[in-house]
C-alpha cells in the first residue's frame, strides 16, 4: 500500500483517466439502475396481481404489502441512480453526491430487509418517530450491525446530505473530488444495494426466481468493472490508510 499522499494522489489520477475502466464503469452503474427498475417493476406487478394493489391495499394481506414495499424500495433506487448517472454527466458532482446518499439509505433499509423480512412490514407500518428512530445510529447499528456502512453512511451525510464545508470537495475549484470517485462509488453501492434487494426477494417472496430474471448480463457488466478498474481498489485502501491514521490520532 501506497502510503506518500503525493504518490497515493498521482497514482488515483492515473486510474481515473483509465478509458477503458470508465467505460466499464458507467455501463456497471447504468445496467445495476436497470436492474433494480426491473426488478422493482416486477414485484410491484407481482402485488398488482397478487392483491389488487390498485386501490386500496387490505390491512390483513401483509404479504401482499410487504411484495409491493420491496419493490417500491427497489424502484426508488433505480429513480435515484438514474438521477445521480444524469447528473455526472452533466459533471454536477454535488447534486450526484445528494442522490448518492440517498441511496445508501436504500441499501440500509434493503439490508435490513435481506436480515429480516419482518422489518418490510414494520416500514410499511412505520410513522414518522419510528423512522427517525431507525435513521439514529443506534437504530441503524441494530437493524444491520454493518459498522463499515454505518461509517461510510455518517460520511456521505457530512459530504453529500447536510450542508458543510466538506462537501466543498464536490464543488468546482482546484481541490475538486474526481468524478471517477463518485462513479465508484455509485457503482458499488448499487452492486451491494442490488444483492441486498435479491436476497430480500428470496426471503419473501419464494413465488419469484432471481434465476428468471435475466440478469447474467448485469453480473459480466460488474465483473468486467471490478476486473478492469484500478480505482476501486486504491480508493479502498485509501480508505483503509485514513482509518488507520485517525486510530493514532
Amino acid at each position: 500500500m501506497i502510503r506518500d499522499r503525493r504518490l497515493v494522489d498521482q497514482r488515483l489520477d492515473e486510474l481515473a483517466d483509465d478509458d477503458v475502466a470508465a467505460c466499464h464503469r458507467v455501463a456497471a452503474c447504468e445496467l445495476l439502475s436497470s436492474a433494480l427498475d426491473a426488478i422493482g417493476r416486477r414485484l410491484r406487478a407481482d402485488g398488482v396481481r397478487h392483491g389488487s394493489l390498485g386501490g386500496e391495499v387490505p390491512p390483513n394481506d401483509l404479504s401482499v404489502r410487504e411484495v409491493n414495499g420491496l419493490g417500491t424500495l427497489a424502484k426508488i433506487g433505480a429513480e435515484l441512480a438514474r438521477g445521480a448517472i444524469a447528473l455526472l454527466r452533466a459533471d454536477n458532482l454535488y447534486a450526484a453526491g445528494a442522490l448518492v446518499r440517498q441511496l445508501v439509505e436504500v441499501e440500509f433499509l434493503a439490508r435490513a430487509f435481506a436480515i429480516d423480512h419482518q422489518v418490510v412490514s414494520t416500514w410499511l407500518g412505520s410513522g414518522r418517530g419510528e423512522r427517525s428512530d431507525f435513521w439514529s445510529p443506534d437504530g441503524r447499528s441494530r437493524r444491520v450491525g454493518n459498522g463499515l456502512l454505518a461509517d461510510d453512511y455518517t460520511r456521505h451525510c457530512e459530504v453529500g446530505g447536510y450542508p458543510t464545508m466538506r462537501a466543498a470537495r464536490l464543488l468546482p475549484g482546484p481541490a475538486r473530488t474526481r468524478p471517477a470517485e463518485v462513479w465508484v462509488d455509485l457503482a458499488g453501492h448499487l452492486d451491494t444495494t442490488l444483492q441486498h434487494v435479491i436476497a430480500a426477494t428470496e426471503r419473501l417472496h419464494s413465488s419469484t426466481s432471481p434465476a428468471s430474471w435475466n440478469l447474467p448480463e448485469v453480473g459480466r457488466a460488474i465483473d468486467d468493472w471490478r476486473r478492469t478498474d484500478g480505482l476501486v481498489v486504491a480508493l479502498q485502501d485509501l480508505a483503509e490508510m485514513r482509518r488507520s491514521d485517525a486510530s493514532l490520532d
